[in-house]
């Protein structure tokens, strides 16, 4: 309007007021339609925002996640589900479902029948942090209106549609989590509990029980964690002092064992924790060999030499899939190894691979392998990284 404005007088000019409103206008209509144009070409780009994350499902779809919809691709075509404001990572279930927050609430995503389910809504929880382990949704918020406190609400996932239900947690002990990561989950005496890690420094992992009690796990917690880990009721604390082991006696946790032997391991970050987890074993990384710990002994056993070992890491699926990667870099080459019964077996190699290179991305997850390269992604699926062509 303030622009039409000034187009419509000039300084010094005797006309009829007939004149300037004939010119105001069509000032007026020839900004607005400029305008118009401008909002046109700026929704055009957020529609076609670039890709945030991409999953490969276990049926072979490609799910794609950029800030305004989720693109279903197939052997079959691609399809789009559009309507959303992604505000954070998308996160996987063992069994493909995905989990994701847009600005209206939390959503479940399952490719297996193409369903998406509202689990939270954001006008009945201003929802401030949350995290899945197992099979439930835990979710930190206020209660719309002032004066609510901020609480802790859990979901059961398998109960079918229902209404979160509050667990007692204190404000202030809340606050402390809300920051935390969670890496394990299971029940004792028949109580479910969560485990949570801090991410400031020195603080110690806490437990929390249904019922809203909190304990620390108990002494000999190392400094500065780099990792946690829950398998077959026992807590894995990667730190300072080395890999610590701790096993459950009655409610507390003691200290059962500590490794400073040098031995690391990769999990998946985008995967929801799984419950009560069990595996024989562990297999990682130590100098240039590839090392199994024994979750009974915990003793270390090397079953493999690296051939890169700086450009080399096991990621561990729990329960039973383990992958070795090795890059290259001289040689520009990236060979997928899988690691069964101690045995490490070449799986397939690919040429032409920088990781330095710009545009250049290697993501393992659990159903198989996302290479993307020179601005185009390639799919191939375990157990044989067939690929796969949508």
């Amino acid at each position: 309007f303030t622009a039409a404005l000034l187009l419509a007088f000039t300084r010094y000019d005797l006309r009829l007021s007939t004149a300037y409103v004939r010119k105001y206008l069509l000032s007026l209509g020839l900004t607005l339609l400029l305008a118009f144009g401008i909002s046109l070409s700026l929704s055009a780009l957020g529609s076609t925002s670039p890709v945030v994350t991409e999953i490969l499902a276990p049926n072979h779809k490609l799910v794609q996640f950029d800030r305004y919809a989720i693109h279903v691709q197939s052997e079959t075509g691609t399809r789009s589900i559009r309507g959303f404001i992604l505000t954070d990572w998308p996160r996987v279930s063992p069994d493909g479902r995905i989990v994701f927050r847009d600005v209206s609430g939390i959503y479940l995503y399952d490719p297996a029948n193409d369903q998406n389910r509202l689990l939270i809504n954001a006008r009945g929880i201003e929802i401030r942090s949350y995290w899945l382990g197992g099979e439930g949704l835990l979710v930190a918020g206020n209660r719309p209106g002032r004066g609510n406190p901020l609480s802790l609400f859990y979901l059961d996932l398998t109960a079918g549609p229902e209404q979160p239900r509050k667990i007692p947690v204190p404000e202030k002990t809340l606050a402390g989590l809300i920051s935390g990561d969670l890496f394990g989950t299971g029940k004792s005496g028949g109580r479910r509990f969560w485990l949570f890690r801090s991410r400031r420094a020195n603080a110690a992992p806490a437990r929390l029980w249904e019922d809203g009690n909190v304990q620390d796990i108990g002494d000999g917690i190392p400094k500065r964690i780099r990792w946690a880990a829950y398998i077959n009721g026992l807590v894995f604390l990667d730190g300072s002092e080395g890999l610590s082991i701790f096993k459950e006696n009655g409610e507390r946790l003691e200290l059962a064992k500590r490794i400073r032997e040098g031995i690391s391991f990769s999990f998946p970050w985008n995967e929801w924790v799984p419950d009560q987890p069990k595996a024989p074993a562990l297999y990682g990384k130590r100098g240039d060999r590839v090392s199994r710990l024994d979750l009974t002994s915990f003793e270390i056993t090397d079953i493999g030499a690296l051939k890169t070992p700086r450009g080399s890491w096991v990621e561990a699926f729990l329960p039973d899939l383990f992958v070795l990667i090795e890059e290259d870099p001289a040689l520009k080459k990236l060979a997928i190894s899988s690691i069964l019964d101690d045995r490490v077996e070449k799986v397939r190699e690919f040429e032409d691979f920088d990781s330095s290179q710009k545009g250049t991305r290697l993501e393992i997850q659990r159903w198989g392998v996302l290479l993307t390269r020179r601005g185009s992604t390639e799919a191939f699926a375990f157990p044989d990284l067939r690929e796969i062509k949508f």
